[in-house]
């Protein structure tokens, strides 16, 4: 771990002291991508680094905020932008997944810039297979890339170097040339000199090895993926260099001079609104709610029932019947229908009233942590690489809100199904009037739902309590998970 933790801040130092160098010789543009570049590897470096280590951590912020104020600051006097467009995520043992389905959009040439070099930045290409897959991404950019001239392949000193060598030679009856660069380092990027960059989780190394004689052996859409992974595409451009826009964002931007649009920014608004409310007031008052609920009579702990005692709603058994009465009764088909003949049982109305209270304490719970839900949800800011603790806490919280909103709704479920049990025993009884057990079930069915009654309120408090004292401590890593700098620089 310290290693890689080592080789993370060293990383992070080198391209910084080049954005630093860049900057004297007035060479902003590119100094801001390496300032953005050297700030991701040393969030990376301050998020590793353990609490107890309060004061490295805090040095480590101050250089973070001084780099994020000069970047932030050469940004304003130029035009360059850098813009998130699309992640793919990869899960575990999927399928279909090819070089061509995840870099098909950054191997088209555009108006102003032609895709004539590419740089790839793995240092796992060591092992014939990740060879093999390299091999594979080769091919593709011979079949797709009429224009290319160069590959550059950065990777760790300890590759099949020979391996590398022939396919240098086979690139060149293609008129491209492979160059290749040996260095020890941790990440894994593409860069297309389109503009695209491709951050890669596991590089170009994704699918599992079944077996030389299994389907997806030689035909890598059928083969399955290995743990989950993400590909983050972006592209970079700026007013010497431009990359035109995706024809999906301009068509998002006129979506946003919509009436709808408005309507769901209002929306949108009126909900972080009410969530909030929810949080800081309606938490702490639900809490004392349920607290005077559990203290009154009709929620106090149950007494020992004795003997079980039902009404007597039978007249005992039918009178023999004669046999002629028996030949003469015209024979009725369908279900028979038992039921007790001085009328309906009626149920346990001390629970009845319970419930009546308890379930619409229920179902506002579960609206008002639905809205919890959806509220951290759009609060959660944009996939970026590095700065990502403030979202793992949101994602934690969100977690918890998770939760508790699948337990109020399997309560209310509880509520309903207590009926419907009730209601199978009560028509055993009047089936078989003589058996006891059933008679005892009864009492012991409303025993136990009772008691279930009193757990959900309890639990219904501890969940309140529980999630306002999560949300209050986060709050503001909930509502700003990201600092402002950095976020803007993006």
């Amino acid at each position: 771990m310290g290693s890689t933790t080592d080789g993370i801040m060293t990383k992070a130092k080198s391209i910084l002291l080049e954005a630093v160098e860049l900057d004297k010789r007035n060479q902003h543009d590119l100094s801001v991508q390496k300032y953005i570049e050297g700030l991701g590897y040393l969030f990376e470096y301050m998020n590793s680094i353990p609490d107890e280590r309060k004061s490295e951590k805090s040095q480590i912020r101050t250089k973070i905020d001084s780099y994020m104020s000069r970047a932030e600051s050469l940004k304003s006097r130029h035009t360059i932008e850098i813009k998130f467009l699309e992640q793919i995520e990869i899960k575990e043992d999927a399928k279909g997944f090819t070089y061509e389905k995840i870099f098909a959009k950054c191997l088209v040439d555009n108006e102003k810039k032609k895709l004539t070099s590419i740089t790839v930045e793995d240092p796992f290409i060591i092992r014939a297979h990740q060879i093999s897959n390299f091999v594979i991404f080769c091919e593709l950019l011979v079949s797709r890339c009429k224009n290319l001239s160069s590959i550059s392949l950065i990777t760790s000193p300890q590759t099949q170097r020979d391996s590398l060598q022939e396919l240098t030679l086979s690139l060149k009856e293609y008129g491209i040339t492979l160059k290749c660069e040996y260095r020890e380092f941790h990440d894994r990027t593409i860069r297309f000199n389109n503009g695209w960059i491709v951050k890669m989780g596991r590089g170009l190394d994704i699918w599992k090895y079944n077996g030389r004689y299994t389907i997806g052996s030689h035909t890598r859409e059928l083969r399955p993926t290995k743990l989950k992974q993400g590909y983050i595409r972006k592209v970079v451009h700026n007013s010497s260099d431009e990359v035109p826009m995706n024809s999906n964002t301009s068509a998002l931007e006129k979506s946003k001079k919509t009436e709808h649009y408005r309507q769901l920014i209002s929306y949108r608004e009126s909900l972080l609104q009410e969530a909030e409310r929810i949080v800081l007031e309606k938490f702490p008052q639900k809490v004392v709610e349920f607290n005077e609920l559990l203290k009154t009579k009709k929620f106090i702990p149950i007494e020992q029932h004795g003997k079980a005692k039902l009404l007597n709603n039978d007249d005992g058994p039918e009178a023999k019947r004669s046999k002629n009465d028996i030949v003469n009764e015209k024979i009725a088909t369908g279900t028979p229908v038992y039921g007790f003949k001085n009328g309906t049982v009626p149920c346990n109305a001390k629970l009845a009233e319970m419930i009546e209270i308890v379930k619409p304490l229920l179902r506002e719970a579960v609206e008002d942590v639905n809205k919890i839900k959806i509220w951290i949800t759009l609060l959660i800011p944009r996939i970026e690489d590095g700065n990502n603790f403030g979202v793992s806490i949101q994602e934690e919280c969100l977690n918890e809100v998770r939760n508790v909103e699948s337990e109020a709704a399997s309560f209310l479920d509880q509520m309903s199904r207590y009926f419907i049990s009730r209601a199978r025993i009560l028509s055993k009884i009047a089936k078989y009037p003589f058996l006891d057990d059933y008679r005892r079930s009864i009492l012991d069915l409303d025993e136990k739902q009772y008691l279930n009654i009193r757990l959900v309120m309890l639990e219904m408090r501890n969940h309140f309590t529980s999630l306002h004292d999560m949300l209050t401590k986060n709050y503001e890593k909930v509502k700003k998970p990201r600092n402002s700098n950095h976020e803007n620089m993006y």
